[in-house]
């Protein structure tokens, strides 16, 4: 029986290395940087557009497809799935927004492919407002997902905007009349290049846009997407060629490359107008000021009040005051407050100083400052009085990562999300008048742990000495043998921090043994501004050696064996991922790689590439050059090398990170590996970055994981049955 099962699986892996000839895409392509010769033997695949790239793209996919339908019982994983997120006893929340005394909340039911917007009254009657998947039937796809929804409190509006097959690039903008409920025909012409950013507070009958006009334009290469963009102004009826510039590429007194994107801020019961540009993808802003009374179309006379230098990483206003998060001279970053009628960052109030606890937004009401802070893994909530200033810790309902999901200045009222690594996110509500928390109308959640799980965090010493915390979850009383997978996840880019989070189908793996890790590498936020600048640029390197030192505790305390052990991340998580499995393939047993960032070195021919230099760096200098070529993936496949088995999830629709990065990597290691183990491509030609999963995609990627996993430590475990009996 072992010697059938064993044969079985080589057969797949056989039948998964049999691709359509890629060979026909190899050539002798190589750059040379700074006097260094670098080769790109899979430069045809960039060219996606091509009929026989996407000829070996469809072909590579279903071959995948054949491979995961091929595993023993991955029909009845698939069922056991389905069966899970048909049957929730609750529904996926994604936003929260609150207009004439009623919530509007998306949310995705059982059984249900996408988000629909649903009014919930107090009582918790809901009506379905927006249905995306039935209301836009012209709409030839399966993947239509509302991505944003949002009211003006002095116009009759709801703005949203819809994401057709993950394709973030060309969303399609509508503005509805609450009123008449009639999509208005003025937003028809606001759909690949702009979005409404606010009503003019004076009339409820115009509204301020953004407008990035080279997107998709014929002729001009997607490097240059982003460039020119401005803020334009439009009154409802009237013709869009007839609309003014309100903040164009270089208005009067502001300071912004081409290819900056500027965002304005104006709204009732703010005094003054603010002109913000964001550094990129670096969680820095410059923001200008001008009083409200004082905009005057292209010609207004801004006033700088923060630059980058001042690390602000997160804004709110109010009246005549601008709050603010900065790390300037705070690693945890602080809150501060500015009087806009004094006008000098230097006389801001600090409402937070720096501390211990590392803080991560700030929320306005209408009678105070709400603080989130992260504390040794604990979240918490901090509340400042506009009137006295004085601080206060809230009771929270349930202990856990705690996020404001809605306020404004408007009301005293405001609701969080509660979620841990064992509990499901819950809502509440926050009551002014009792001074107190109860569940939302909206949301079923009782908060209830899951008590069958064990959260343990540890310390690991990385390769230059330094303590990486990481997260391990399993069943209570698991016997740690290494017999069972090991599913080690890590990120470590933007200062971004992987809050806890869990869902009911996650139990599949946890009850049948699957113990799960997440490693909190450099690059990441979860010690601040220090840990986010430790593995950025030419620090990189210590993202993807954090994850190999946790890889090392995890086989040292027998919790995984090198062929138990999965890796597995995803966007940025590509470099951690792909460094780590070209670095140390002989660690992991398997790696999965969604939408990865893999080929570092060409990553600013992409439309997004540009905007991720202050997080990687720039070929246009050596030294970023060097740091790119250190941590690309793709320019360290190793011919002749033992490679685990890797599989490259993509959505071929993502504008963030280019299908082409998983094709030449999956490309170059099948060219490489000698190991035997498959190399794959699983894509998905109706989806882009992943934001916009449907339930069946979600249900096609736990069912795909869980049945690999299980295979994968069962083929172990067989071959150590086989070992003994010989």
């Amino acid at each position: 029986m072992c010697r059938i099962y064993i044969s079985f699986i080589c057969f797949l892996f056989s039948q998964c290395s049999s691709a359509q000839k890629r060979s026909d895409f190899r050539t002798n392509q190589t750059d040379t940087f700074f006097g260094k010769l670098v080769s790109d033997p899979y430069r045809m695949l960039e060219d996606t557009a091509n009929e026989k790239v996407k000829a070996w793209m469809h072909a590579e996919a279903d071959k995948t497809n054949r491979y995961f339908a091929a595993l023993p019982g991955s029909k009845q994983m698939h069922a056991q799935v389905k069966s899970i997120m048909d049957n929730y006893q609750f529904d996926e929340i994604a936003t929260v927004d609150y207009y004439k005394d009623q919530y509007y909340v998306t949310k995705r039911k059982a059984s249900k492919e996408n988000f629909s917007l649903y009014s919930i009254n107090a009582k918790g009657k809901e009506v379905l407002v927006i249905d995306p998947q039935n209301d836009f039937p012209a709409i030839k796809s399966n993947n239509i997902m509302l991505a944003y929804f949002g009211f003006e409190p002095n116009a009759p509006y709801l703005q949203y905007a819809l994401i057709i097959g993950g394709n973030e690039m060309k969303p399609k903008t509508v503005m509805r009349n609450m009123l008449t409920g009639v999509e208005q025909t003025d937003t028809l012409y606001l759909n690949d290049n702009t979005s409404i950013i606010s009503f003019d507070p004076t009339r409820p009958d115009a509204f301020y846009y953004s407008s990035l006009p080279l997107v998709h334009k014929a002729g001009v290469d997607p490097t240059h997407w982003f460039d020119s963009s401005s803020i334009g102004y439009h009154v409802i009826g009237t013709n869009p060629a007839t609309d003014k510039i309100i903040v164009d590429v270089q208005p009067a007194g502001i300071q912004k490359a081409i290819d900056d994107v500027i965002y304005l801020v104006i709204q009732k019961g703010v005094n003054y107008a603010y002109a913000i540009i964001k550094n990129k993808v670096a969680n820095e802003y410059r923001i200008y000021a001008v009083k409200a009374t004082e905009l005057n179309g292209n010609a207004t006379q801004w006033k700088l009040i923060a630059d980058y230098k001042d690390k602000i990483s997160s804004y709110a206003f109010a009246g005549d005051y601008l709050y603010a998060i900065t790390q300037k001279d705070a690693p945890n970053s602080k809150v501060i407050r500015l009087d806009m009628k004094e006008g000098l960052l230097s006389n801001a109030t600090t409402l937070v100083a720096n501390s211990n606890a590392l803080v991560k937004s700030i929320a306005l009401t209408k009678n105070e400052v709400l603080v989130s802070v992260l504390t040794a893994g604990k979240g918490g909530l901090l509340s400042i009085s506009h009137t006295d200033g004085k601080i206060k810790k809230m009771s929270l309902p349930l202990p856990g990562n705690v996020k404001v999901e809605w306020s404004n200045l408007r009301e005293d009222h405001f609701v969080v999300s509660i979620t841990s690594w064992i509990k499901l996110k819950s809502y509440f509500t926050f009551n002014a008048g009792s001074n107190s928390f109860a569940s939302s109308s909206f949301d079923r959640q009782t908060g209830e742990s899951n008590t069958g799980l064990v959260v343990k965090d540890v310390m690991v010493k990385s390769h230059d000495g330094v303590m990486v915390p990481m997260t391990i979850l399993h069943k209570k009383g698991l016997h740690l043998d290494g017999t069972q997978p090991v599913l080690l996840r890590a990120y470590g880019a933007y200062g971004y921090t992987d809050d806890p989070s869990f869902w009911p189908e996650s139990m599949i793996f946890f009850n049948k043994g699957g113990i799960k890790a997440v490693a909190h590498v450099r690059g990441g936020g979860i010690y601040g501004e220090r840990w986010k600048l430790a593995g950025q640029k030419n620090n990189k390197p210590n993202t993807w050696k954090d994850v190999i030192a946790c890889a090392q505790y995890l086989i040292r305390e027998k919790y995984a064996t090198s062929k138990s052990l999965i890796v597995n991340g995803g966007s940025a998580g590509g470099i951690t991922i792909g460094r780590a499995i070209t670095e140390r393939p002989d660690l992991f047993a398997a790696a999965l790689i969604d939408v990865g960032a893999l080929d570092m070195v060409r990553s600013e021919t992409s439309p997004n590439g540009k905007g991720n230099i202050p997080e990687f760096g720039s070929v246009a200098t050596k030294e970023g050059f060097d740091a790119l070529f250190a941590m690309s993936a793709y320019h360290h496949v190793q011919p002749g090398t033992r490679y685990p088995t890797v599989i490259f999830s993509h959505g071929v629709n993502d504008s963030r990170v280019p299908v082409w990065t998983s094709l030449k990597m999956a490309a170059l290691m099948q060219d490489a590996t000698v190991s035997g183990n498959p190399i794959m491509l699983d894509l998905d030609f109706d989806s882009g970055h992943g934001a916009q999963e449907t339930t069946s995609s979600i249900i096609e990627r736990v069912a795909k994981g869980n049945s690999f996993y299980f295979n994968l430590v069962e083929k172990l475990n067989q071959n150590r049955k086989l070992q003994k009996l010989q």
